[in-house]
């Protein structure tokens, strides 16, 4: 039996997803979703700190990853659990041994076994404690999730809810308010098609082999795309509010010709510092844009640095300061109304109309002025 879809969803709900490793409330090293050293490799701790740069790419590893590890759970839960489950039973039990890892030690689950539903949850919901600083403490956010698993179980209905993306702090821990972005149950299922494992039967075929090969070459390519860089990329001197790296000037950028072939990186530096930071999924919707329209882009601005930002009358939370926003001039031949409709298709939320140029980003809620 497996997980569904909704379970799923669920769980990484619960858990969050960080692109990066991290220190839970108690101090143990994990990374994307609830993935610890205790699931098998890759060890968080090992792992490189720090945002990564392509964190699209950073967050179908870590869908992948917990792909690869839900199955585990699911099996020791039903391992345990000898009763009949319906799916979403299935998912509020997963939750819980995925969370604590104590679907066997608890005595909830003799409890479960034995028909007594209500016991065996008011057993699993005191598992609500952690150890901080040597000291066992009560985690408020494990006493809802707790709550929320049984009444997933009794009700057999899961919330509407977002998972959030969330970014590390210089301490390692997550930093929680605005989560990095937010991934809907759709978009969820979409990532999960693409990153699905091919799960074949070993073949000594040679043909059958280079075969796989192939298709595995054709995953890692749709799926791990990262930046092919011209050249290595300079210093980081800074970051931008969503976490993305800053460099001094246009050449220290990490540019791919073959990815981008329609841009150069000055035409998106900060016109008042010559710093700059480019989100390079929201760079590859511009590059779709720009092949659509079949006309030459002149960017008037890219990314601002904070203090350009504040000289040019800026939004105080403008986009062009986390990298994911462009101004594109339309003087030149670009009908404006096309334009907006091609960039709303690509995925740009944020678009905005000024008499000689079109503002677009790639900010998470729909907005039009």
């Amino acid at each position: 039996m497996r997980l569904p879809t909704e379970g799923l969803f669920y769980i990484g709900v619960k858990e969050g997803l960080v692109p990066e490793p991290y220190l839970d409330p108690v101090n143990v090293w994990t990374f994307g979703i609830g993935h610890t050293n205790a699931a098998g490799a890759p060890d968080p701790s090992q792992m490189d700190r720090g945002m990564p740069y392509d964190t699209e790419a950073a967050i179908r590893r870590a869908i992948r990853l917990y792909q690869q590890r839900i199955q585990r759970y699911v099996d020791e839960v039903l391992e345990a659990v000898t009763v009949p489950l319906k799916p979403h039973e299935l998912s509020a039990l997963v939750s819980f041994h995925y969370n604590t890892g104590g679907i066997k030690r608890s005595s909830g689950t003799p409890k479960l076994n034995a028909g007594d539903r209500v016991g065996a949850w008011n057993i699993y919901s005191q598992w609500v404690n952690g150890t901080v600083n040597g000291k066992k403490t009560v985690i408020g956010g494990l006493v809802n999730r707790r709550k929320s698993e049984r009444d997933l179980f009794f009700s057999g209905t899961y919330p509407h809810l977002w998972m959030p993306v969330w970014k590390v702090g210089p301490d390692n821990k997550i930093i929680y308010g605005e989560p990095l972005r937010r991934i809907g149950l759709e978009e969820f299922k979409t990532l999960l098609g693409v990153t699905e494992p091919v799960e074949k039967p070993p073949q000594p075929d040679l043909i059958v082999e280079l075969v796989k090969l192939v298709w595995q070459l054709v995953v890692l390519f749709f799926t791990d795309r990262g930046v092919v860089q011209d050249k290595p990329a300079g210093k980081v001197v800074d970051r931008t509010p969503n976490g993305l790296p800053v460099y001094e000037k246009a050449s220290d950028f990490p540019w791919n010709t073959q990815r981008w072939p329609d841009f150069k990186p000055e035409e998106f530096d900060c016109k008042g510092t010559g710093r700059i930071a480019l989100d390079p999924v929201t760079l590859d919707k511009l590059q779709q844009l720009r092949t659509i329209i079949g006309k030459p882009f002149y960017i008037v601005s890219g990314y601002r640095s904070p203090e350009h930002n504040r000289a040019v009358g800026g939004a105080p939370r403008s986009k062009h300061m986390e990298g994911i926003a462009f101004d594109i001039d339309t003087t030149r031949g670009i009908n404006q109304e096309r334009l907006k409709a091609e960039a709303e298709r690509l995925g740009f939320n944020g678009i905005g109309t000024y008499g000689n140029f079109i503002h677009i980003d790639t900010r998470q809620q729909k907005a039009r002025w």
